[in-house]
């Protein structure tokens, strides 16, 4: 006769109530079918099937696990048991002429002529001998059960479906975006290098570097961008590994300055680092990618004439790293999205990008335990700012 440890591993989680047995024994189960009609509707998620096996508790002093589907549960002590009160639509287990020495009762759970599920119904035998499964309220009490399961099934159901709508609004964004942003440099350059090739020999000097360095540019803002596809790629896939190296924070806002190329041409850009910054431990490359978005979003949305600065201060035992722009600034209902993708936050402008910069930003410093914001400056323009723990990744 199999041991109760197979009771224990497939009723883990239904534990007796705290309440002593003779205030279960105050409320008929009618009573108690009333209230579980009552409560029901107001429970979600799995809090409903916890009201389910305290209801069971209380009415008939039996402990009980829904198994939702036709699956049997993997590690199941009792699974030819199971597999038979769903194949069969019968009960199975425990006093029952299919597989008696089993640990527990099963009772199918039926909506119209389907199995949904199975009751599982753990008790000594005294108890299972005297309680009647084919009574009217006992058979009240597996519909109610029949119809939790339904309705989970349709909540997980519809949580897919927005899921799927959800995937979809971005997967049309992001080829929207691609398509828009991958074409129009892709044509600046075809078109430097098609007049290059074509007039080579008939053009200026001048007129050559510009086309070369029109190309040049171009070049680089589609490497940025399929730079920020992949970082989007490894963060949602949870493949970013994170070094902790000793850093010199000036070396990592130089790194990026540098990075950021013919972008920082004719730019009024300064870096103003407190003089006693200490070295941080950070991914070296991690954080320079991010003050390369922050930058590179800086200069999108602010003129070629107004100025961007990278402040670099030690504040409550973090590195707190700050890049101001004079731009339009952020709309105030818009800070609180600013981070997510494909959010431009309502500016204007050309910006040449997918809106994903900041939402990669955001998952790199998080994953240095960080935390990033943004914040509008007055009179204008918008300063995006975040810390690293000086403790280190």
């Amino acid at each position: 006769m199999p041991s109760q440890n197979g009771v224990k591993n497939l009723l883990s989680n239904v534990k007796k109530p705290s309440t002593p047995v003779r205030k279960r024994t105050s409320h008929s189960p009618g009573r108690i079918l009333a209230k579980l009609i009552q409560v029901l509707p107001n429970r979600h998620g799995a809090e409903v099937f916890a009201v389910l096996r305290r209801a069971f508790w209380l009415a008939f002093g039996v402990r009980v696990h829904i198994i939702r589907g036709v699956a049997v549960p993997p590690g199941s002590c009792d699974s030819d048991a199971i597999r038979h009160a769903i194949s069969t639509a019968t009960p199975a287990g425990r006093s029952t002429p299919h597989f008696p020495q089993s640990t527990a009762l099963y009772l199918p759970l039926m909506a119209e002529s389907a199995v949904v599920g199975v009751l599982a119904i753990a008790a000594d035998p005294a108890k299972l001998g005297t309680m009647n499964p084919e009574s009217p309220v006992f058979k009240a009490f597996r519909a109610q059960t029949v119809l939790s399961v339904l309705r989970f099934g349709l909540d997980e159901e519809a949580q897919r479906v927005r899921a799927l709508q959800t995937a979809d609004r971005l997967q049309k964004a992001l080829l929207s975006s691609i398509s828009h942003n991958v074409r129009t440099p892709i044509a600046s350059i075809l078109g430097s290098l098609g007049t290059l090739r074509d007039d080579g020999c008939g053009i200026d000097e001048h007129t050559r570097r510009d086309l070369i360095d029109n190309a040049f540019t171009e070049t680089e803002r589609l490497n940025r961008l399929f730079g920020n596809l992949l970082d989007l790629n490894r963060l949602e896939a949870g493949a970013l590994r994170v070094r902790s190296d000793v850093c010199d924070v000036q070396d990592v806002i130089g790194a990026a300055i540098e990075q950021l190329g013919t972008a920082t041409l004719g730019r009024l850009l300064r870096v103003d680092a407190a003089p006693d910054l200490p070295f941080v431990r950070m991914d070296f490359v991690l954080i320079a990618q991010t003050l390369v978005n922050l930058l590179d979003n800086a200069f999108k949305y602010s003129g070629e004439h107004d100025s961007v600065v990278v402040e670099a201060v030690v504040q409550n035992n973090a590195l707190k790293i700050s890049v101001l722009d004079e731009g339009s600034g952020i709309p105030e209902h818009e800070l609180a999205n600013i981070f997510e993708k494909f959010n431009r936050a309502g500016r204007s402008g050309e910006t040449g990008g997918l809106g994903l910069g900041l939402s990669i930003s955001r998952g790199l410093v998080e994953a240095h335990h960080g935390t990033i914001w943004a914040e509008r400056r007055n009179p204008r323009g918008a300063a995006v700012r975040f810390t690293i723990p000086l403790g280190g990744v």
